[in-house]
């Protein structure tokens, strides 16, 4: 399978297409076309050739992106001038890398809010942050990070985004606490947004 990476600018290389006809005048003369619409073919200076074969470039013509698609499937239907003509077709099966183009995002905003009895003991659940990526393999791995020092000696979060409390709260000392969290993607580089779990004593 070929592999062409995502959100390659048009007019990209992707493929050369070798096209040989044994026959000669219009019999041996050949033209081809291409069933997706985000490649075109582009001929081959004839020059460059032997005159028994015709070579195309296969091009991207417009966007890719793997999050549309995994995969991207070409036909290639070439046919020559002779009567009746003759034609021949192939498919090409394009496997989309990834590219890291998508920041984390929340997938459920209620997941920013949580609530703890006071007084609840050391590991006492609070909320599990529900957050995704839309990149795939290590550009889709996300992580969480508590992005106040303070607050880090309170809370915990889990790789699973699970925010738990390190201690027992007082609620007449603080009713109210403002998480900020940082989500990072394991891609290189990395993107990340930061939210902020508000957690009601």
């Amino acid at each position: 399978m070929a592999q062409i990476q995502e959100e390659q600018p048009n007019s990209t290389n992707v493929a050369m297409i070798v096209v040989k006809d044994l026959d000669t005048g219009l019999n041996g003369k050949v033209s081809c076309t291409v069933d997706n619409k985000k490649f075109i073919l582009q001929l081959k200076p004839s020059s460059i050739v032997p005159s028994l074969q015709t070579s195309y470039f296969l091009k991207i013509h417009s966007r890719i992106d793997r999050e549309e698609s995994a995969q991207e499937f070409v036909t290639i239907k070439c046919m020559d001038e002779g009567t009746p003509p003759q034609t021949s077709s192939t498919t090409i099966t394009f496997k989309i890398l990834d590219l890291n183009d998508n920041a984390p995002y929340i997938s459920d905003e209620s997941s920013l809010f949580g609530l703890v009895n006071e007084n609840s003991p050391s590991g006492s659940r609070v909320t599990t942050i529900l957050a995704k990526d839309k990149d795939s393999e290590m550009n889709g791995r996300i992580t969480f990070a508590i992005q106040n020092e303070s607050l880090a000696q309170i809370f915990e979060i889990k790789v699973t985004g699970e925010l738990i409390t390190l201690l027992p709260l007082d609620r007449e000392k603080h009713d109210k606490y403002l998480v900020p969290i940082i989500i990072s993607d394991g891609g290189n580089p990395h993107r990340s947004i930061t939210v902020t779990v508000t957690v009601t004593v």
